[in-house]
C-alpha cells in the first residue's frame, strides 16, 4: 500500500470518527435538553398546584361566615 493510500485512509478514518463523536455530543445534548424541559414541566405542575391551593384556601376563608 503507497504512502497516498494510507493518507486517504486515514483520513477517511479521523473523518468518521469526528462524525461519531459529534453525533454523541448531539445525542448528549439533545438529552439533557429533553431532561431540562421535563423538569420545566414537572416545576410548572407543581407552580400551579400550589396556587391553585392557596387560591382555594384563601377562597375559603373570604367565604367562611365566622371569619
Amino acid at each position: 500500500m503507497d504512502l497516498k493510500q494510507r493518507e486517504l485512509e486515514q483520513g477517511q478514518k479521523q473523518f468518521e470518527e469526528r462524525l461519531e463523536f459529534d453525533k454523541k455530543q448531539a445525542e448528549g445534548r439533545l438529552q439533557l435538553e429533553q431532561r431540562i424541559q421535563q423538569s420545566n414541566r414537572e416545576m410548572i405542575l407543581e407552580c400551579a398546584q400550589i396556587f391553585g391551593a392557596a387560591l382555594a384556601k384563601s377562597y375559603h376563608y373570604d367565604a367562611d361566615p365566622r371569619q
